[in-house]
């Protein structure tokens, strides 16, 4: 059986970078040991133009090479 999921990534509306840091808050599981997202906010920053941007989202496919 194939997998339908549609994946997704996010880039820079300025640059077209992936490289993208999220504002959000995460929360400590001490049974899974582990930090799980549980907010995220309107705030990307890209790392490539050293900025605040917005992101875009787009279909994530691996295989394709452009």
């Amino acid at each position: 059986m194939s997998n339908t999921t549609k994946k997704i990534d996010y880039q820079c509306n300025h640059c077209g970078s992936s490289d993208l840091l999220f504002d959000a808050w995460a929360v400590w599981n001490a049974e899974e040991q582990r930090m799980e997202l549980e907010t995220t906010f309107a705030m990307t920053f890209c790392k490539k133009c050293d900025g605040e941007t917005h992101e875009n989202e787009i279909s994530y496919n691996p295989e394709v090479t452009v």
